[in-house]
């Protein structure tokens, strides 16, 4: 990976620049992640309707009243995924219990797992739809650099990929 940012709407940026360094931030917004500049590709993450992830591919272009874009923290630990490898991506979803009922989920990703290695060290980066530390249905975003969400042994994987 050669480069991420965070795409907090602009009413969740303050927030998110005050808690800049932690291990874990939520905020309302996407996240994308950039590899190989040479052939640009893209993974973005957002949130969709009925509070899930949506993955896709295509860099999204700023613009007024897009995201604002922010990059990671070059004094914390965030900075050590930059030219990391992708090693695999797991895609969890809650039990029913933990929505809010608006919509099933019908094993809907709420949650991913992505697992990288940057000489030696391995390095798990977590994104999911979430209340507080809790990946479920929801309509903020939680971001965890090698630490869990406080339900992870809730969640229920529904699909691996491996780079």
């Amino acid at each position: 990976m050669i480069g991420f940012a965070w795409m907090p709407l602009s009413s969740d940026t303050p927030d998110l620049v005050r808690a800049f360094g932690a291990p874990r931030l939520s905020f309302t917004g996407g996240v994308q992640l950039r590899f190989e500049s040479n052939l640009e590709l893209f993974l973005s993450w957002n949130r969709v309707s009925p509070m899930t992830l949506k993955a896709s591919g295509e860099e999204e272009r700023w613009g007024v009243g897009t995201l604002d874009r922010i990059g990671p923290d070059m004094g914390s630990d965030w900075i050590d995924l930059k030219g990391a490898t992708l090693l695999s991506v797991d895609l969890f979803t809650c039990p029913e219990r933990w929505t809010d009922g608006l919509v099933p989920l019908n094993k809907a990703p709420v949650g991913v797992r992505h697992r990288f290695e940057r000489n030696g060290a391995a390095y798990l980066f977590w994104i999911g739809t979430a209340y507080g530390n809790y990946i479920r249905e929801a309509d903020d975003l939680w971001v965890g650099l090698n630490v869990d969400p406080d339900n992870v042994a809730d969640l229920e994987l529904v699909g691996s990929l491996t780079a």
